[in-house]
């Protein structure tokens, strides 16, 4: 049985949030995307894997 509600509120407009609403898009949903930042950001990444997720020889 399928979902009467295909309307998806998705809080933050990052990488995982876009992704998700791509994927919804796919199966059928109508996802809304809200962000509180004034802008998106210019690069950079908020996780630092310099270390233990880069190998350096």
């Amino acid at each position: 049985m399928a979902p009467a509600n295909r309307h998806i509120l998705i809080s933050g407009a990052g990488i995982a949030g876009s992704a998700l609403a791509h994927q919804l898009l796919r199966f059928g949903f109508e996802p809304t995307i809200v962000e509180h930042a004034a802008v998106f950001r210019n690069g950079g990444y908020m996780i630092d894997v310099v270390g233990h997720g880069i190998r350096y020889r």
